[in-house]
């Protein structure tokens, strides 16, 4: 994304991450922390995304999710144990 130009908004290239939960980016994969939907890519980009690259945010890469994001802490069949340091 940084080399697609200069950005432009309130937040013009703040490094942004994207939880991959309900936020779908066209043609990147968005499972969503299921082994069900781990395939998945979009033909379009979520309301939400449309507004945080609207506003210039950078977005570099996408966090893991809890299934579903039924839990509180990410331990997903998909992508196993997440630990921060």
């Amino acid at each position: 994304m940084a080399a697609a130009g200069p950005f432009a908004g309130a937040f013009a290239g703040v490094p942004f991450l994207v939880k991959d939960l309900h936020v779908h980016i066209k043609g990147e994969r968005s499972g969503e922390g299921s082994r069900l939907w781990d395939h998945f890519r979009p033909d379009y980009n979520s309301t939400l995304y449309d507004r945080i690259t609207a506003a210039g945010f950078n977005t570099f890469g996408e966090t893991t999710s809890p299934e579903l994001g039924l839990t509180v802490t990410t331990e997903s069949a998909a992508y196993g144990l997440t630990r921060n340091p």
